[in-house]
Order: structure tokens, then C-alpha cells, then sequence
């Protein structure tokens, strides 16, 4: 075993019995890295910002080494591959300078002088709300004689869960408006036709007020221009699925709406999976991939216009490319020859990973498959491979077998491992001259030679000797002689 202390002593043994022992000898083995992983894993919120990991000590006996700590390994649950470390002689650590509102995804190692264990299971832990940034953009249109549309984007980041956006429209008044989330859209009825008014919109969550938006100012007029008061902007749909693109428009008269895809006016008389309604909603049906692109609405009317872009990103796996979705993570299966299949998970940030625990000497079939939000990837091709190792080896056979008249003993000091240590060992024997075979035992351990009783003098006998690992097994057939009536003891191999 690594990291540990062996007391080493040889003693000869012989038919007659055991020797004298050597001087003894004290002896460490190398350092390696950790064999387990921490167990317990636990995480509690601490702030918006902050969370408490702690966890169980590892075991001096798993750490193989001098333990020189732990590193804590953390990323947002959805965005893997913003990996971070902490590193602490503790059994415990805040972290700290996180987002708000976010589910990170944890996991801890232990560490020594040659390098990482393997890491726990992840746990995941979300830190507390705050309040919410700004939304993200504001349009402020006329919408009629006496009345304007306000409409906004949700904050980029939310902090929590919003509960209501406030709206303040500053004339000759200042005016506020509390609309309920999820809504992004308000009326305001203007005070006059002339002029200017300013709009900001800030959002809430049960944390408190975010600060507003930077002011909107729009000069009031008699007329009323095209304008469309819907978003556009990065839109990510799953492979197969309908996706709908608003166009919400506003404008005296009513305007007219076109929509394009990469600067193509779209006829959505040619294609069935294309419908545009009254309401300016283009929906899209069972999408693909090749239905990715920029996706205009253009609205017009005799005062002006305005348009909107959608960039339409269709999510699914194909060979060579990310799926349209960051990575979440690589799955390793695994096998062993005639054994079950195994998995194991690894970062997505991660390009290469060491699997223990396999059987030494064998041989395995492994690939690796990617994910992400959407599903699993197309797999690797089948790698095939064997780890290091062979079935045990035998030695030479003077001196294996030792026989008087009646007994026999059998050494197995000379068989080598391969690489692999041998479990175990299989002795049987049978007289030459007949095919029934006596088993000794199917379960000797090596430790000292195995005796044969029992024997008849001046007979000729053949012991065969199977030794077992995990790499397989090997077997080596010893013939003898017994000695006659009047002879001693000696190594008789015909």
C-alpha cells in the first residue's frame, strides 16, 4: 500500500522446517494521491453572495500520503464550464463572491505532495436572493392620441424572483405604476399632446427595489408613427419544437408588417411550418436546425417605420459542433470484458480523466458522449483497450518439487504475478499413469509450500499447479518421482 511503513524479515524453510530469520528491515513506500474522495458533503446559504461548504475528514488511510489539504470545486449549476477552486486545510470554507439567486453545482478533493484524489459527488446549493438589476431596455411609443406604450426587457440579472416592475413617468407630473411580473408591458395615459415625457422602469423582488432603468424621453406629437414595441434580440429554441416570434406593433394608421428571414421576405404560402397572424406572431413549427438565422419584422406607415431582429438559434446535437448550447458535461462508459457497463461524469472544462478501481490485465471498451440542456450528444467511437498486466508466470522447475517415499512438498515461491497479484492458487496431482486427478485444494494462498500425503514410494506422479489473477489463469503441470523404500529425501523431475 502507498505511504505505509513495512517491517521486512526473510526466513529460509525447507521439508525440515523454517530457518533462522534475517535482520529486520524497515521500509516505507511512495506517496500517491488520495484513493477516496470526502464524504458528507454539505452546503448551506450564507448571503446573496456567499454559501458554507463543509464536509466529513477523510480517513488517514485513504489519504496515502501526507494529506495536505482540500480544494473545493464550484461552477453555476447551468454554466459548468465557469469552473472555480477554493483550496483549505479545514474542513470547511465560505465562498464567497458569488451571484445571487444561482445554483452552483459543488464538489470537493483531497490532495496530496503528488497531486488530487478523486472528487465527490456533487452537491448543489443556491445562494440567497437580492435585489434585481435594471431591465435590460426600455421603449417608450405613441400609441394612440392621448396614450403611450411602455414595454421592457427583464433584468439580465433577476437576483430572485420578480414580483413586480415599477414605471415612472416624469411631464409635468411624476406618476408611478406597479404591474405585476411577468407582464413587461404598460399603457400610460398622457397628460397632453406636447412636450416631452421621461420613462424608467425598476423591478422587485421580495429583497426590495433594483434601481431603474436609464430614463426614456419621448417628444409627444399629434402623429403616430410605425413602431413596434415587441423584442427581439438572441432567441434559443430546442430541436423540433414550435417557436413563436411577437411583432406587436403600434402606429395611426395601422402599419403595415413584412417579415424577413436573412433579408428574404418570407411566404408563408409555400411553407407549412410557417404561419404569420393578424397580431404580427410568426410561429414556426417543428424547427430545425437549417431554420436558424436572423429573422426581421418590418412594420411601415405613413409617419414612419421600425423593425426588430430575431437571431434564431436552433439547439440540437450534430457531429462536430456544441449543439447550440454550452456544454454541461462528458459522460465515460466503460466496460470490461463480460462485465456490465459503468459511467462516470467529468466537467465539461476537463480533457482527460483517469478511471480507477478497473481490473488489472483486462481488457475494456470505452467512449465518451457530451451533453447539454437539450440531451445527450452523439457518442465517441468505441475505444479499445487494456490496462496493464498479465496472468501469473511460471518460473523454472528444478527445486518446485521435494518427495521421500510417501511425501511431497510443493513450492510456489517461483511463480512471478505479471503484474497483476495473484489471488490464489489450484493444486491437484494424479499418478502418471492414470487420468484421475486428486485435488489438493482450489484455494491456497502461497504463503508456504503444500504437502502431498499419503504417496506411494518408487511412483511416478504428475502435480499441476494453476495459479489465478485478475488478468486470468495459468497452469504448469510438475512431474515426479517418489523415492524407493530405501532413499532419503530429493527432487526427482522426469
Amino acid at each position: 500500500m502507498p505511504h505505509t511503513q513495512y517491517v521486512v524479515e526473510v526466513q529460509a524453510v525447507n521439508a525440515q522446517g523454517a530457518g533462522p530469520a534475517s535482520i529486520t528491515v524497515t521500509s516505507s513506500t511512495l506517496e500517491d494521491v488520495p484513493s477516496a474522495a470526502p464524504t458528507a458533503l454539505r452546503c448551506a446559504p450564507m448571503t446573496a453572495h456567499s454559501v458554507l461548504v463543509s464536509w466529513d475528514p477523510l480517513a488517514p488511510a485513504l489519504a496515502r500520503g501526507e494529506l495536505l489539504g482540500y480544494r473545493v470545486l464550484y461552477a453555476p449549476a447551468e454554466r459548468t464550464s465557469e469552473l472555480s477552486g477554493e483550496t483549505t486545510n479545514s474542513v470547511s470554507v465560505a465562498l464567497r463572491g458569488l451571484r445571487p439567486h444561482t445554483n452552483y453545482s459543488l464538489q470537493v478533493v483531497a490532495f496530496t505532495r503528488v497531486g488530487d484524489g478523486p472528487a465527490s459527488d456533487p452537491v448543489f446549493c443556491s445562494t440567497e436572493e437580492d435585489v434585481p438589476g435594471p431591465p435590460a431596455g426600455v421603449k417608450a411609443a405613441i400609441s394612440g392620441r392621448g396614450t403611450m406604450v411602455v414595454s421592457w426587457l427583464p433584468p439580465t440579472n433577476s437576483n430572485g424572483r420578480l414580483l413586480t416592475y415599477t414605471v415612472t413617468t416624469r411631464g409635468r407630473d411624476v406618476k408611478r405604476a406597479v404591474v405585476r411580473a411577468p407582464s413587461t408591458r404598460h399603457e400610460v395615459v398622457l397628460p397632453s399632446s406636447s412636450g416631452s415625457i421621461q420613462v424608467s422602469v425598476a423591478a422587485s423582488t421580495r429583497v426590495g427595489e433594483g434601481p431603474p432603468s436609464p430614463p426614456v424621453t419621448i417628444a409627444l406629437s399629434t402623429t403616430v408613427p410605425a413602431r413596434v414595441v415587441s423584442w427581439g434580440g438572441v432567441t434559443g429554441v430546442h430541436w423540433e419544437e414550435d417557436v413563436s416570434l411577437r411583432c406587436e406593433a403600434v402606429g395611426i394608421p395601422p402599419p403595415g408588417r413584412t417579415w424577413y428571414r436573412d433579408n428574404i421576405i418570407i411566404n408563408d404560402a409555400t411553407n407549412k411550418r410557417v404561419s404569420s397572424y393578424p397580431d404580427g406572431t410568426l410561429v414556426l413549427r417543428d424547427v430545425q436546425r437549417k431554420d436558424s438565422g436572423n429573422y426581421t419584422c418590418r412594420v411601415t406607415n405613413t409617419h414612419g417605420e421600425d423593425h426588430i431582429t430575431y437571431v434564431l438559434s436552433v439547439q440540437a446535437w450534430r457531429t462536430g459542433d456544441s449543439g447550440g448550447a454550452p456544454l454541461l458535461g462528458l459522460t465515460i462508459s466503460y466496460k470490461r470484458d463480460y462485465g456490465e457497463w459503468q459511467e462516470e461524469t467529468v466537467p465539461p472544462t476537463q480533457t482527460s480523466h483517469e478511471l480507477r478501481g478497473l481490473a488489472c490485465g483486462n481488457h475494456y471498451d470505452l467512449y465518451v458522449t457530451p451533453y447539454n440542456k437539450v440531451g445527450d450528444g452523439r457518442p465517441s467511437e468505441n475505444l479499445r483497450t487494456k490496462t496493464a498486466g498479465s496472468p501469473p508466470l511460471t518460473g523454472g522447475r528444478e527445486g518446485v518439487v521435494i518427495a521421500n517415499t510417501s511425501w511431497a512438498a510443493v513450492s510456489l515461491a517461483k511463480w512471478s504475478d505479471g503484474g497483476c497479484p495473484i489471488s490464489h492458487y489450484s493444486v491437484a496431482y494424479r499418478r502418471s499413469s492414470s487420468t484421475t486427478w486428486v485435488v489438493v485444494s482450489e484455494t491456497v494462498d502461497g504463503s508456504r509450500p503444500v504437502e502431498l500425503g499419503g504417496l506411494n514410494p518408487s511412483t511416478a506422479y504428475v502435480v499441476s499447479v494453476t495459479a489465478h489473477n485478475s488478468a486470468g489463469s495459468t497452469v504448469q503441470e510438475y512431474p515426479f518421482t517418489t523415492a524407493a523404500l530405501n532413499g532419503g529425501i530429493y527432487n526427482v523431475l522426469t
